[in-house]
C-alpha cells in the first residue's frame, strides 16, 4: 500500500488551490454565459492524471466538483449551473472523469513511447474532454430531466424545442474545452515529465518494501 508522503501532500495542495483558484477568480477556470458556463477544470485534473495516475486523477477530479458546488452556490436559480449545487451532478462526474482519465494514462505509461508521445497525449486528453461533458449532461438528464429539457428550449432566442442555437453553443464549447485539453495537455505534461517520474520511482520502492 502506498504511504502519503509530505511531497504527495505538497502536489496535492498546489493542484486542489490552482482548481480552486481556477474556480473562484473571475473568467479564469469558469466562463460564463447567460444559461451556462464552459470550464477550464478539467485542464489540471487531466494535467495531474497524466502525470500520476488514476489516485490523484480521482482525487482532483473530486476537488474540481467540490469546487463547482460551492461556485454553484452563488449562481442564480434557472440556470444549468445552479444545478450544481447537487453532488450526483458536480462532483460524481467530474470524479469519474479524473479516475478514467488517470486509469488510461496509467495503462499507457507502459509504453514509454506511446506515454511521452504528444499527438497520443492530446488525442486522449481530448477524448477524456468528451467524455467529461457526455457525463455531466448526462447525469443532468438522469436526475433532472425536466429541467435540463426547459433550460435547453426557454434560454434561447429561437422557439421550439431543444433548440439547434443551443445545440450549436453547448458542442461549441465543448469542442473548445477538448480542443485547449489536446493542446495543454501533451504541452505541460512533457515539461513537468521529471515530477511524475520521481513519484512513479518512489511507487515502485515503496511497492518493492
Amino acid at each position: 500500500m502506498k504511504k502519503i508522503t509530505t511531497k504527495d501532500i505538497a502536489v496535492d495542495a498546489i493542484f486542489v488551490a490552482i482548481i480552486a483558484a481556477m474556480t473562484f477568480v473571475p473568467y479564469v477556470g469558469m466562463i460564463t454565459l447567460p444559461f451556462i458556463s464552459f470550464t477550464l477544470l478539467h485542464l489540471p485534473v487531466l494535467l495531474g492524471a497524466y502525470l500520476f495516475g488514476w489516485r490523484k486523477g480521482l482525487l482532483f477530479g473530486i476537488a474540481m466538483g467540490v469546487c463547482s458546488l460551492i461556485k454553484a452556490t452563488t449562481m442564480p436559480a434557472g440556470t444549468f449551473d445552479a444545478l450544481f449545487v447537487w453532488p450526483w451532478i458536480s462532483v460524481l462526474p467530474r470524479a469519474l472523469f479524473g479516475f478514467l482519465s488517470g486509469l488510461f494514462f496509467d495503462m499507457l505509461h507502459k509504453n514509454s513511447k506511446l506515454y511521452g508521445n504528444p499527438l497520443i497525449v492530446g488525442l486522449l486528453s481530448f477524448a477524456f474532454t468528451v467524455m467529461h461533458t457526455v457525463f455531466v449532461f448526462g447525469s443532468l438528464f438522469i436526475f433532472f430531466p425536466n429541467e435540463t429539457y426547459g433550460l435547453l428550449s426557454t434560454e434561447s432566442p429561437f422557439a421550439g424545442g431543444i433548440t439547434v442555437f443551443v445545440a450549436i453553443i453547448i458542442l461549441l464549447g465543448m469542442l473548445g474545452e477538448a480542443t485547449l485539453a489536446g493542446i495543454v495537455t501533451p504541452a505541460l505534461g512533457k515539461g513537468t515529465m521529471f515530477v511524475a517520474k520521481r513519484f512513479r520511482s518512489d511507487d515502485r520502492e515503496e511497492e518493492k518494501e
